[in-house]
């Protein structure tokens, strides 16, 4: 078995931990890979979705506004 480096296929530009406390910040949560040809969450194929909840500290509200939203991927 011979395994390579590993290859990120999203960059966030600044990590949760200050995305959460500065305002005006998108910070990324929850991530999950879904094939929809295997029957749960615990298995992925080549192929599928990423799932993640992407949102932007709000000063005026005085908490985080997120929303889900889903990236197609695969390997080849």
């Amino acid at each position: 078995m011979s395994w390579t480096n590993p290859t990120p296929f999203m960059k966030f530009d600044t990590p949760n931990s200050v995305a959460l406390k500065t305002v005006g910040a998108t910070y990324h949560y929850y991530p999950s890979l879904i094939s929809p040809n295997y029957p749960s969450e615990q298995m992925t194929g080549s192929a599928g979705y990423l799932y993640y909840a992407a949102g932007v500290f709000d000063a005026k509200q005085g908490q985080s506004v997120h929303s889900l939203w889903r990236r197609s991927w695969s390997i080849q």
